[in-house]
């Protein structure tokens, strides 16, 4: 298993830091990113199978958990291989917002299950 690098002061340290991987896999790496008082989740991820699909679902479990809130995901309209992950992993739709340069993003809520 991945180490977690969230400390009691993470975000103290960080500052000026946009995302931060906080789950280092050979298969994906997860970052976490601070905006506007929500914490928001990205993941990059090089190898695609059930295994990897389980794992990411124990680390979203953990980081819901260990920031102690929700994780929020940003999705660009249309993108539907996005859409189908953040159903995977039970992200709901929370509300859109226009971005500072005019487009249209959706923002998506995970809550601890």
């Amino acid at each position: 298993m991945s180490e977690l690098l969230m400390t009691e002061d993470y975000w103290a340290k960080l500052e000026g830091i946009w995302k931060v991987p906080v789950v280092v896999r050979p298969e994906f790496i997860g970052y976490l990113e601070r905006a506007n008082d929500r914490v928001f989740i990205h993941c990059d991820v090089f190898e695609w199978n059930r295994t990897v699909k389980q794992e990411i679902e124990f680390y979203l479990d953990i980081l819901i958990k260990l920031q102690d809130g929700p994780l929020y995901a940003e999705h660009n309209v249309g993108d539907k291989k996005h859409l189908k992950w953040l159903k995977i992993y039970k992200f709901e739709f929370l509300e859109s917002q226009i971005n500072s340069e005019g487009l249209v993003k959706q923002v998506y809520i995970r809550k601890d299950q």
